[in-house]
């Protein structure tokens, strides 16, 4: 694949171009500061599969907890992360497993020969799992950082807004925020590359925001430590306590498998061919595709986990009900009225779930149509004045994905 443009437009890019059969969005504006690349299906799903898969058998994940100096408060991170790389000879370090190499080799080369040493990845386990806004700047990377972020798995947003004052993001007019300028979104794929580079960190926050659909989506951002510098020791130590350790010595990782059990979730333990978004999708049996291009997923599509087993026999033993949420398929006791996941209301769930055909038929309704039907079922729900907001059509047994 050829490198990454370095095009000199002052403008945002509206249309993106085929470089070797791949869409790549590139926005270079020098006004804003703006430069990001972001090539769609950088990795061929078999490469996404294997890659994915890779991370989920042999990586250990860390929720990070540590007092913040800033803040004077407890904090743990939001989402699952570990770190890899730096400089061995370092306080802190761990040697990046081989199996990486070849992909820190093949962002390098889409990004203009670009050095990385270090990595950083990131499970985003469910829709609560996120990013706060935060730039990627560090005096130990340079002014201009090439930062790269590898998607795989679910789709997930990424959203950017302009800075007047990116650090610290706290006080003064609108606390540092540029509100002239739109905020940027891109919808990143498994399999997409996300790059930011030149003058960007010096202008630019980014986040990943909660998102009540998505399902797992692994993150690694590549990133290069300069060496022999004044503050190289202490921002390598600071990648290891905020990414692994925290405030603990040595503390224990946990394997995704053991999340999934953890969780009691059902839906979770899916293959990355579930979570693709792409045509061949179509044969499978729990999914359908309407004619506005959106893929369906009917929920518990999922092996169920060992973990949700136990707690149905235990509730079948016990002789206690349970019931399975439509919108994300965990197993909720009975004595619970919302999901503990995705505070989906227990009475949505009295629905035929064999009712497909009727399912089929409602999706294929125009929008307008469905709009009116939605305002006469709120209203019917306001006048019995059932206490929650939450009810939904028979459509809310299914996930929508929009496909790019």
């Amino acid at each position: 694949m050829s490198a990454l443009s370095n095009t000199s437009n002052t403008q945002d890019a509206t249309k993106p171009t085929l470089v070797e059969g791949r869409k790549i969005i590139t926005i270079d504006n020098y006004e804003t500061k703006l430069h990001v690349d972001v090539v769609k299906r950088f990795l061929t799903q078999e490469e996404e599969k294997i890659l994915y898969d890779d991370i989920i058998n042999q990586i250990p994940w860390f929720r990070v907890k540590y007092k913040s100096n800033r803040f004077k408060n407890q904090c743990t991170t939001p989402c699952w992360t570990n770190f890899y790389g730096g400089y061995k000879d370092l306080k802190q370090y761990k040697v990046i497993p081989s199996f990486l190499n070849p992909i820190i080799e093949k962002v390098s080369k889409a990004c203009n020969n670009a050095k990385f040493n270090s990595i950083l990845i990131r499970l985003y386990f469910d829709g609560n799992d996120n990013i706060a806004w935060h730039t990627d700047g560090r005096t130990f990377l340079g002014k201009t950082p090439t930062i790269g972020s590898l998607s795989l798995g679910h789709r997930a947003t990424f959203e950017m807004r302009k800075m007047t004052n990116v650090w610290p993001c706290s006080g003064g007019k609108d606390n540092g925020i540029d509100t002239k300028v739109p905020i940027k979104k891109f919808i990143c794929e498994g399999g997409d590359l996300l790059v930011m580079r030149n003058t960007t960190q010096q202008a630019w926050h980014h986040r990943v925001p909660k998102e009540s659909y998505r399902r797992p989506r692994i993150n690694i951002n590549f990133r290069y430590i300069l060496p022999n510098r004044s503050d190289t020791e202490r921002g390598q130590f600071s990648y290891y306590k905020y990414m692994v350790y925290g405030d603990e010595e040595n503390p224990s990782g946990i394997y995704y498998r053991d999340i999934v059990n953890n969780n009691n979730n059902n839906n979770r333990n899916v293959s990355l061919k579930e979570l693709w978004r792409s045509s061949n999708n179509n044969n499978n049996n729990n999914s359908v595709k309407n004619k506005n291009n959106y893929h369906v997923i009917q929920a518990g599509g999922g092996k169920m986990s060992s973990s949700s087993q136990a707690l149905l026999a235990t509730c079948t033993k016990k002789k206690m009900t349970t019931w399975t949420c439509n919108k994300c398929t965990l197993i909720n006791k009975g004595s619970v009225n919302v999901c503990a996941v995705c505070f989906f209301a227990k009475d949505s769930n009295n629905i035929n779930n064999s009712n497909n055909k009727r399912t089929a038929n409602l999706l294929s309704e125009s929008a307008s149509s469905r709009r009116k039907k939605k305002k006469q079922h709120v209203k019917s729900n306001n006048s019995k004045k059932n206490g929650t907001n939450r009810t939904k059509n028979i459509a809310s047994f299914f996930t929508m994905e929009k496909k790019i």
